[in-house]
């Protein structure tokens, strides 16, 4: 296998990445609402149960929305191979990430681009800082109810 070379240095990759990270989700979020304008579900085949009935919109009289739904999920598709392009700077995607079950590029992406591993030395912390830790409240401790700072 041919070693490529790096062309941008670890911050860089993952700033880009994060950049290209939040995109995916803005734009995924984008399609997901004009999809329930328009009563889709993602295989593109009609709700059953329709959402408010302030947001329904025809299908046949609005083609330029179902457009914009088109446009926001191959722009989708299109970020997530350049995510997974990027995660190549990434050691740790390489020998570990993608080989753990449910781990793919885009939740990859997201744990490379969010994560600073400087700043979150231990598993608890990275636990903390993901919010999955209900006894620590940015950097203080709950201790009976009340909140003490941490030395």
């Amino acid at each position: 296998m041919k070693k490529t070379e790096n062309l941008y240095t670890k911050d860089e990759a993952r700033m880009i990445l994060r950049g290209l990270v939040r995109t995916k989700y803005d734009y995924q979020h984008l399609r997901v609402a004009t999809a329930n304008r328009l009563k889709k579900k993602k295989d593109h085949s009609d709700q059953d149960t329709p959402v408010g009935m302030d947001t329904q919109l025809d299908v046949s009289t609005v083609p330029d929305v179902v457009d914009t739904w088109n446009d926001a999920e191959d722009l989708e598709k299109s970020l997530d191979r350049r995510i997974a392009s990027y995660l190549k700077y990434f050691p740790v995607y390489n020998r570990f990430l993608k080989h753990v079950r449910g781990c793919g590029p885009a939740i990859s992406a997201v744990i490379l681009s969010e994560f600073d591993i400087t700043k979150a030395v231990t598993r608890s912390k990275m636990w903390q800082f993901a919010g999955c830790n209900p006894g620590m409240v940015y950097g203080k401790k709950k201790v009976d109810g009340k909140v003490q700072q941490t030395d």
